[in-house]
C-alpha cells in the first residue's frame, strides 16, 4: 500500500481541495471534476491521509465520498476537529492525557503524562530542567489548571524562557495571552492558545458562537434544560440548542459527562476564559447574567428540602453548587 498525505491547514480556498490532493498524489487534472484523480486511484492500494481539514470539512467530505465510491482499495484517514459525517466513518477521539492529582509522590508524578510533557518541553528551553521537591507542587498545579491540554502545556513550558514557574502559575488567570511560544514556524493557529481557540471559533456559525458564549456563563457545567432556559426562544429553538451542543461537542469545545440519568456539558477552563471574553465583547453578557440569576433563583425557590424529595434535591444542589454560587455573585454585583 502506498501512502499519500495532504495538509490542509494553510489552505483557505475550498475550490483548491481537489487540486491539493491531486498535486500530492501526482495527478494532472486533465478530465472534468475529479475523474482524473479517481481513475488514477481506482486500481491502486492507497492510504490517503487528509490532515487538519476541519475548516474545509464539507469539501473534504464530498471528495472522500467520490473517491471511496469509485475505488475499492483506497483507505482515508482524516484528522479534524469536526466530523466529516460520511457513511462508514469511524471516529477515533484522541484521548486526553493523564493529569496529576495533589499529594502524589515525586516518583509517581514523574510518570504522569501531563508532567512528562511539560518536563520534556521545558528542557528544550532550560537545559537540565527537571522535577524536584521544590517545584513539584507548582508543576502539578500548572498541569491541573491546564486540564491536560497538550498545546496549553507546551505553550506554558515555552514561557520558561522569560518567566519562572512561579510567575507562570501566578498568571494563569489570563491564559489566552500568557500562553504564546513566540515562534514563527508551525501553523499560525498553534502559536498561541488564543489563536488556536479563534481558529475553532471561526469554524462555527453565528448561533453556535452565541451558544458557546452562553455556555461560558456556567462555571460548573450545565444540562440541556439550563441551556434551553438561557437561550432566547425567538432566536434559538430547543432543536437549535441541541444541534448546537452537538456541534460544540464534536468540535471539542464542550465535554460531555453523565450526572445520574442526565448528560451535563462542561468547558475546559481555557475554553471558558476565551468564550467569556467573546461574550463580554458581544454586549450580551448583562442580559445573559440576568437570565442566569433568574434560572438559579427559580431552582432554589422550587427546591423541596426536608420532605420526601430531600435527597433528590440535595443531590441536584450539590451538582449545581458552583453555578448557584456564581448566580449569587452576579446578583450581588460583585
Amino acid at each position: 500500500m502506498v501512502s499519500f498525505g495532504s495538509i490542509f491547514a494553510p489552505l483557505r480556498t475550498k475550490e483548491l481541495v481537489l487540486h491539493l490532493v491531486a498535486n500530492v498524489v501526482g495527478v494532472l487534472l486533465e478530465l472534468p471534476g475529479n475523474t482524473s484523480l479517481t481513475e488514477f486511484l481506482q486500481n491502486r492500494h492507497v492510504l490517503l491521509v487528509l490532515d487538519n481539514c476541519e475548516h474545509l470539512a464539507s469539501e473534504v467530505a464530498q471528495l472522500a465520498i467520490s473517491i471511496l465510491q469509485a475505488t475499492s482499495n483506497v483507505h482515508i484517514i482524516a484528522t479534524s476537529r469536526v466530523l466529516l459525517n460520511i457513511a462508514g466513518e469511524f471516529v477515533w477521539e484522541v484521548p486526553r492525557i493523564e493529569v496529576p492529582r495533589p499529594s502524589l509522590s515525586l516518583a509517581r508524578l514523574g510518570r504522569i503524562e501531563a508532567i512528562q510533557l511539560f518536563l520534556n518541553r521545558a528542557s528544550l528551553h532550560i537545559s537540565g530542567f527537571r522535577l524536584t521537591p521544590q517545584n513539584a507542587n507548582l508543576i502539578t498545579s500548572l498541569c491541573m489548571r491546564l486540564e491536560g491540554n497538550p498545546l496549553a502545556i507546551e505553550l506554558a513550558a515555552a514561557r520558561l524562557r522569560i518567566l519562572t514557574i512561579e510567575q507562570i502559575v501566578d498568571r494563569l488567570d489570563n491564559l489566552a495571552t500568557l500562553l504564546s511560544d513566540g515562534t514563527i514556524d508551525g501553523p499560525t493557529h498553534h502559536r498561541t492558545l488564543e489563536s488556536t481557540l479563534t481558529w475553532s471559533y471561526e469554524l462555527l456559525d453565528t448561533s453556535e458562537r452565541e451558544l458557546l458564549e452562553l455556555a461560558s456563563m456556567f462555571v460548573g457545567g450545565f444540562d440541556l434544560s439550563a441551556a434551553d432556559f438561557m437561550s432566547p426562544t425567538a432566536a434559538m429553538t430547543s432543536i437549535d440548542v441541541l444541534d448546537g451542543i452537538q456541534t460544540l461537542v464534536d468540535s471539542s469545545l464542550l465535554q460531555v459527562e453523565q450526572s445520574g440519568d442526565t448528560a451535563r456539558y462542561k468547558m475546559l477552563d481555557t475554553v471558558r476564559q476565551y468564550a467569556t471574553k467573546r461574550l463580554v465583547n458581544s454586549g450580551r453578557h448583562n442580559d445573559l447574567a440576568r437570565r442566569f440569576v433568574d434560572y438559579y433563583a427559580g431552582m432554589m425557590e422550587s427546591a423541596k428540602l426536608g420532605g420526601p424529595a430531600h435527597i433528590q434535591w440535595k443531590t441536584k444542589i450539590d451538582v449545581e453548587y458552583a453555578n448557584i454560587r456564581e448566580a449569587l455573585r452576579l446578583a450581588s454585583g460583585s
